[in-house]
């Protein structure tokens, strides 16, 4: 009887976790990640710890994700807004992620799946400062006037710009 009940719970364990495997591979990535976004904020780790991958899952605990969103708002503040799921692409590996503005900081969720649908990466990492070019200094006429100058050595000349002080320029400089 023994050797029948532990076949049983073995079965439905494999049908129970095909049906789990089925069902991310279903899911669409954004709403995959969604998920996975809510049981953290819902302090959820078990079922954080559920949606890794088999080798992850061996590696770690459900312990590792528990108060997950509580520490970080300790250290950074409450969470103020979360922008929408962008998708990025590292090599071969997809990242889904959304950035998120706490009081102090922001910082990025990160995730990735395996092929089958499951997590291999979640990570919160600070939002890359955006590659914008720094604004053009704007010259005050009142105090600064600027001359049109070329320089050169051995036939080669470059114009430019001098921008003096007015006292400088009134004083004879």
């Amino acid at each position: 009887m023994k050797k029948i009940m532990s076949f049983l719970f073995a079965f439905l364990g494999l049908c129970l976790g095909s049906v789990g495997i089925a069902r991310a591979q279903d899911e669409a990535p954004f709403a995959r990640a969604q998920r996975i976004y809510d049981f953290c904020l819902a302090n959820q780790a078990d079922s954080i710890h559920a949606a890794l991958n088999g080798d992850l899952r061996s590696k770690t605990s459900p312990a590792a994700f528990k108060d997950l969103f509580a520490q970080v708002e300790r250290q950074f503040g409450t969470l103020q807004s979360a922008g929408p799921w962008q998708q990025g692409r590292v090599g071969e590996t997809v990242l889904y992620y959304r950035d998120m503005q706490f009081q102090r900081y922001s910082l990025r969720f990160l995730l990735s799946f395996d092929a089958d649908g499951q997590m291999n990466t979640i990570r919160l990492v600070p939002v890359p400062a955006a590659a914008a070019p720094a604004p053009a200094a704007v010259c005050d006429t009142a105090r600064v006037e600027e001359r049109g100058v070329t320089v050169g050595a051995g036939g080669y000349r470059l114009p430019g710009t001098l921008a003096l002080p007015r006292r400088a320029v009134a004083e004879g400089r």
